[in-house]
């Protein structure tokens, strides 16, 4: 069994990127010997902080799981950058999508292309949001619902 280390695979993947901030619940040790681990902030001041941001990366608590974080990043024209073990298959997400990444190569190289590239980083954020979040947000989702109860 053991833990899933997620601290330790976020420190590695974001080894040659300088310009990022971490932000969740870590020990006090991370902090004191990672200066990219900022540690654990209120809920509204994290939304601050993803109004200004470009990408975030997006590594599960548990491998496999999916959260709620794609919305949120999605919602602030945030682009969700998928660490492999988050599941982002049960969104319709490919493996070889650029968005997915396997190591801190990878990231990097997403990273400096979207950063490079605001067009493709606006246009990817679109193209997810249709893809991921439309269905929910135009009521489909909501009236098939209700109208599949209605006919029973």
């Amino acid at each position: 069994a053991g833990n899933y280390d997620r601290v330790g695979i976020v420190s590695n993947l974001i080894k040659y990127i300088d310009d990022v901030s971490v932000y969740g619940r870590v020990d006090e040790a991370v902090l004191n010997s990672n200066n990219k681990f900022k540690g654990e902030v209120s809920f509204n001041k994290i939304n601050d902080i993803m109004k200004e941001s470009k990408m975030s990366l997006l590594v599960p608590i548990k491998k496999g799981w999916v959260t709620s974080k794609y919305v949120e990043c999605l919602m602030n024209d945030v682009l969700p950058i998928f660490y492999e073990d988050y599941n982002y298959k049960l969104l319709g997400i490919h493996k070889d999508d650029m968005c997915v990444v396997r190591n801190a190569q990878e990231l990097q190289e997403v990273v400096a292309f979207y950063s490079n590239n605001e067009y493709e980083r606006k246009h990817k954020i679109d193209f997810l949001k249709n893809k991921l979040l439309k269905q929910y947000s135009d009521g489909k989702i909501l009236s098939n619902t209700i109208m599949s109860l209605l006919v029973k």
